[in-house]
């Protein structure tokens, strides 16, 4: 079975949500995962701002998605309901709403880190002068990872490099971010 996730605008006033298919071995949707609304899964995290799916990360017979702004995550299950063991109530902004998330990885312990950035001034304060790196690490069940930042956030300011674009996770478990430069 192929899953495929991804951002979808619907109609429902809402801007993009995020999506998740299921697809058999034959290349047909697999209409047995689903929300209870048709084949799929689509994932509203309840902003203003376009959540999408910039990861993916396979879990045995369960998937971690998460991507967009305010750096939602969550975990469905193989039936593709929410998985209500995964973080706060199975899904959940991991950041106050601000930044967006680029990349989601998962790490040789099966914690999962994202990456984006934030618009802030130079000095951290609100603002969009600078970019700001921003990093969330939680455990395998979406717990924030305690003594990695600020209660499993990170903010740091890039140098002029430009706009973030995304990450890979190293042999060695450091995480490679790359910029397009301006």
């Amino acid at each position: 079975k192929l899953l495929v996730g991804g951002g979808v605008q619907n109609g429902g006033g809402r801007l993009e949500d995020i999506v998740l298919l299921r697809y058999d071995a034959l290349g047909a949707v697999d209409n047995t995962f689903t929300m209870g609304m048709g084949a799929g899964a689509v994932i509203d995290f309840g902003f203003a701002n376009a959540e999408r799916a910039v990861g993916l990360v396979l879990q045995g017979d369960r998937a971690v998605v998460g991507g967009g702004y305010g750096f939602p995550l969550t975990r469905v299950l193989s039936s593709g309901q929410f998985d209500l063991t995964f973080g706060p109530n199975g899904t959940g902004r991991l950041t106050n709403g601000a930044g967006a998330a680029r990349k989601l990885v998962a790490r040789a312990d099966g914690s999962l880190w994202m990456v984006g950035s934030i618009e802030l001034n130079r000095d951290g304060g609100p603002g969009t002068e600078a970019n700001w790196l921003k990093q969330v690490l939680v455990t395998a069940e979406g717990v924030p990872v305690p003594g990695f930042g600020n209660n499993g956030r990170r903010e740091e300011l890039i140098p002029e490099w430009g706009a973030l674009r995304g990450a890979a996770l190293q042999a060695d478990g450091k995480l490679l971010v790359y910029f397009a430069f301006v």
